[in-house]
């Protein structure tokens, strides 16, 4: 899947599996030649034969009337692609632009909200209709999704609401646009990564713990020595749980299973030894890379 990056106008990869992205990019520039507003879905692409695709169709994802991307399938001189799988491209690019949709919505609400973070977080019952949402988007397209459920262990004695809305502003910073960010009633937070398999959303934990903790703003304000206390539970779709209301108690779980010495663990069986997550003491933090 391929997406326009929001300032360059060039296409981008976002999703690859079966092809690298570096082997990807002569189809994405062939995709990006073909597809214009109102192109009929999908279009046939040809590449030269190098180590990549050399064959392939793609489908425009529109959001807004307007064209924000494309999604591909392809192979080798040889491949050939059936009635069913077209039409199944061009209903996964369907998709892929509701979603996105969705995205630019929340984008218009935070611009509405700049004042207060806390306003740019989705209630926990509205999170609820998402995941029933995500879930059949997911199961229809046979793609993974994780939740993740986050919380400041450390003992708060400053201002635990400033604290928060810090916090929901960082949170905020390293998700992305297709990312969905709530809020429960007892300050947790909780994090929907849609298209995201068990490695992408472990390595998003890790980067996105480590900011948090060593935050300095987050520290002063929570009024205690050295790194913050997070503790953050992971379940994927459709691995550990399939209902929305599952995934949401087995990333509940997996929260309450973490500990000082295991500060993430991924659900299922919470066996330590096979789910908890590897966090390094030190060193910079940075973006993850999805599915």
């Amino acid at each position: 899947m391929f997406l326009y990056e929001r300032l360059g106008g060039a296409l981008s990869p976002a999703a690859a599996r079966g092809i690298s992205a570096e082997a990807a990019a002569p189809m994405m520039y062939a995709c990006a030649d073909r597809l214009v507003d109102g192109l009929p879905q999908p279009a046939f692409v040809e590449t030269p034969e190098g180590n990549g695709w050399s064959r392939g169709a793609c489908a425009a994802i529109s959001a807004g009337g307007r064209l924000i991307g494309a999604v591909c399938a392809g192979g080798d001189e040889n491949w050939t692609c059936a009635d069913s799988a077209l039409r199944a491209l061009a209903n996964i690019a369907d998709q892929g632009g509701v979603a996105l949709e969705r995205a630019a919505l929340l984008e218009d609400l935070q611009r509405l909200a700049l004042a207060d973070p806390t306003a740019r977080l989705y209630p926990r019952d509205q999170l609820y209709r998402i995941l029933r949402d995500e879930v059949k988007r997911a199961a229809q397209l046979e793609v993974p999704f994780a939740l993740l459920k986050l919380r400041i262990a450390t003992p708060i004695t400053g201002g635990s609401q400033l604290l928060h809305k810090h916090l929901a502003t960082r949170i905020l910073e390293s998700a992305r646009r297709v990312d969905v960010v709530a809020q429960g009633e007892e300050g947790e937070f909780f994090i929907l990564l849609p298209m995201t398999n068990i490695e992408a959303a472990e390595r998003f934990a890790v980067e996105l713990r480590q900011r948090l903790a060593e935050d300095a703003t987050a520290v002063r304000l929570a009024a205690q020595p050295g790194a913050l206390d997070i503790r953050i539970g992971i379940a994927i779709f459709p691995a550990d749980a399939a209902t929305g209301p599952e995934l949401s108690y087995a990333a509940g779980s997996a929260l309450e299973a973490a500990d000082t010495m295991t500060p993430i663990i991924r659900a299922a069986t919470l066996m330590p030894a096979d789910h908890a997550v590897s966090v390094p003491q030190e060193g910079p933090s940075g973006k993850r890379a999805s599915v």
